[in-house]
């Protein structure tokens, strides 16, 4: 989504699933005391503080089908070393688990933006998602293209829904975005 609203004409639509931007005003105020808190939080520290961090043993914690030894393996490989998971690691870090958390400030800027938004939106979550069960809410509520589209919260599918239940999901896209426009006959590049 920031991406999306960041560069003006990238994006004709969106599709989003799992997710959310969470906000925070920047000109509110902050508390003298800025606690660590959230749903995240405790997750958060276990990735800064794990000796050696394996992101794709987690798959079990955010899928609702027990991931095959190809998938485990799919997410493995981008890390034939430990010394590579450390943007995977500092990612963890980024979720707004406090109130002066630096994303929002840009969060909050995409949002004016997106609340202009009159391009289509459709979200596409499942009922099971652990991390951001919520997240279309603001989506459908705040984002003009988001009205009247066909949103979807699709059954039997985890944070990870394109693993849990992808033909699902796949006939829910693939249902909004209509046919496969026809080859231009031209050469590919």
């Amino acid at each position: 989504m920031r991406l999306a609203a960041e560069n003006p004409g990238l994006t004709n639509r969106m599709v989003i699933s799992n997710t959310a931007l969470p906000d925070r005003d920047p000109a509110e105020p902050l508390p003298e005391k800025i606690e660590v808190e959230g749903p995240h939080a405790e997750f958060q520290k276990m990735a800064r503080d794990a000796p050696v961090w394996e992101p794709w043993s987690l798959l079990p914690l955010v899928t609702v089908v027990e991931p095959t030894a190809d998938v485990v393996e799919g997410y493995r490989a981008p890390y034939p070393d430990q010394s590579l998971t450390i943007g995977s690691r500092a990612f963890t870090q980024l979720l707004p688990t406090r109130l002066d958390n630096p994303m929002y400030p840009a969060n909050h800027e995409a949002w004016k933006i997106l609340e202009r938004w009159t391009n289509p939106v459709l979200t596409i979550f499942s009922d099971k998602d652990i991390v951001a069960p919520s997240g279309w809410k603001p989506i459908v509520r705040r984002i003009p293209g988001a009205q009247g589209q066909p949103h979807v919260i699709l059954e039997g599918g985890g944070h990870f829904l394109q693993e849990d239940i992808p033909e699902a999901y796949n006939r829910a896209l693939l249902e909004w975005l209509g046919p496969a426009p026809a080859p231009s006959g031209g050469s590919p590049r």
